[in-house]
């Protein structure tokens, strides 16, 4: 194998652990972060509130629930970039190897 594709091969492995490593850690910030909402034994939210009544606790939980969606899709943005990075590296290492001499 050339000097060229060792170093291309090395390069893209350690691409796919950097990314692999970012994905890991993505869900790990997840966990942690959405830990207490998982955990909750609260009885189920409520779907129908009644008309003319106004309710300070149905507000207070959508706000909260809006709160925890906007981060939650704020991880998976997070996520997704990193798997589209893993994806680039291990891509450029399978082309790398396709290109070795025989």
């Amino acid at each position: 194998m050339s000097e060229h594709g060792k170093a291309g091969w090395a390069g893209a492995l350690a691409g796919v652990e950097q990314a692999i490593g970012d994905c890991l850690a993505a869900l790990d910030h997840y966990e942690g972060a959405f830990a207490d909402v998982l955990a909750e034994a609260e009885p189920p939210v409520r779907l129908h509130r009644p008309a003319l009544e106004p309710d300070g606790d149905w507000a207070d939980r959508t706000t909260a629930t809006r709160r925890q969606v906007h981060d939650l899709e704020q991880l998976l943005d997070e996520q997704e970039q990193a798997w589209a990075t893993w994806q680039e590296s291990y891509t450029t290492w399978r082309r790398s190897l396709e290109q070795l001499p025989r």
